[in-house]
């Protein structure tokens, strides 16, 4: 119940007092099931990163020769989430072939994340009848009430694949009746959602406004993963509709968010859109390492090849090679070997390959130094003092390249892999 009216921490906390083991892989050992529900309320605040740990140490049980249990079913609903969210279409649908069982649909409730994971991955593969089924078999198994196992909310990829191609009726009904559940509870994530759909379902200014109530709701919800497809919807929207500031603020925030969390699709699309915009975003702040790129960056720069920090993590290699790509651009570097000074420099403290003299001078006051510098400068003599032309700044450190009339214009490659500042 907790998790069904969005008080996901809440349920967390008191699932872990039932864990007492320290590792996920000693827990999964012990309480399989247990983990697997861990993981999927891990997916559902957006950590991603633990999810996948803690779904792949119950999935790996099978490879030991452990019976399959029903955890099994929900650690690979998890994990396809996860993988459908950084673009592994294959290995998701691979997940979920192992994860769910031959022959006739399961009938028990614990199946039901993994029947609506398959509905999503149906959908985005364009097998919209399959998925219309699967999202009909997954409602079947919470006909009681029980939405808590429906914290993924895959029912909306299939509505929002069926709007695409047309086949809007069935749209609408998928969307009618997920909106008379989710009154029926009143939880701020279900309403969203039925706001999302309504809002690509309506178009227009109706539209925009189902989209802006939608990232109303979620603003204080714990699932930060849906405000940020929320928000790149919307930026979406509000580019269409000639909004461009507004969407591009929308859009950064998104994408921010999708970055941080390990969701690259939804970070790609967000690209997209400011592409589109012809909005070039400026590096700054937002360049900061993510806790789990941190650890991939940190035993990449000890020497560990991506597959020891894979099985070292407990992720895929993947997963690895897509935190290190962003590791790389965010420090500017392009090689392991590089890693170490550069980890240093971000840390704020003097690494191993600064030479002495250097690291001290490197303490000085750089205000200082720097106005000492240019007073040297401005004492030689016919040296004249060129202004620096500042370029125009637009929305959340976006710079827009202003012509006539003050338009932004389109310009190719503008948006780069940087954070909006």
């Amino acid at each position: 119940m907790l998790a069904a009216t969005g008080r996901l921490s809440e349920a967390r906390g008191l699932l872990l007092e039932t864990l007492p083991h320290s590792t996920d892989i000693r827990a999964a050992e012990h309480q399989p099931d247990s983990v697997a529900l861990h993981a999927l309320l891990s997916y559902g605040l957006g950590r991603l990163d633990d999810a996948e740990r803690q779904a792949r140490a119950v999935l790996a049980l099978r490879s030991r020769g452990w019976p399959p249990g029903l955890g099994v079913a929900v650690a690979a609903s998890v994990l396809a989430h996860v993988l459908l969210d950084r673009g592994e279409t294959e290995a998701a649908e691979r997940v979920l072939c192992d994860g769910l069982p031959p022959g006739k649909p399961p009938g028990h409730l614990l199946f039901a994340p993994a029947v609506e994971a398959r509905a999503r991955l149906c959908a985005e593969l364009g097998r919209l009848d399959e998925a219309l089924e699967a999202w009909r078999h997954a409602r079947r198994l919470t006909s009681d009430g029980r939405l808590g196992l429906r914290v993924t909310g895959g029912w909306q990829h299939v509505a929002l694949a069926l709007i695409v191609a047309g086949r809007e009726e069935e749209a609408r009904h998928v969307l009618q009746r997920e909106t008379e559940t989710a009154q029926e509870f009143g939880a701020a994530v279900p309403l969203a959602l039925v706001h999302r759909v309504s809002g690509a379902l309506r178009g227009g200014g109706r539209g925009l406004e189902e989209l802006q109530r939608a990232v109303e709701l979620l603003q204080s919800a714990e699932q930060p993963l849906e405000l940020a497809v929320a928000l790149v919807q919307l930026g979406s929207a509000q580019r269409r509709a000639g909004q461009r500031a507004a969407a591009r603020r929308s859009l950064c925030r998104g994408r921010e968010i999708a970055r941080e969390r390990g969701a690259s699709v939804l970070a790609d699309w967000a690209d997209t859109e400011l592409r589109v915009l012809g909005a070039r975003a400026v590096r700054g702040g937002g360049d900061r390492l993510t806790p789990s790129e941190r650890r991939v960056a940190e035993q990449a720069a000890a020497g560990l090849s991506n597959r020891e920090i894979a099985r070292g993590l407990y992720v895929s290699v993947k997963t690895v090679e897509w935190h290190l790509s962003h590791v790389y651009r965010k420090l500017g570097v392009r090689s392991r070997r590089e890693l170490v000074p550069a980890l240093a420099r971000a840390a704020g403290r003097p690494s191993a390959h600064q030479r002495p003299a250097e690291a001290a001078h490197g303490q000085q006051d750089p205000d200082r130094r720097d106005a000492g510098a240019r007073g040297q400068r401005a004492q030689q003599p016919g040296r004249a003092r060129r202004p620096q032309a500042q370029p125009p700044r637009g929305v959340d450190g976006v710079t827009e390249r202003v012509g006539p009339g003050d338009e932004l214009k389109p310009e190719r490659h503008a948006v780069h892999r940087g954070e909006c500042a």
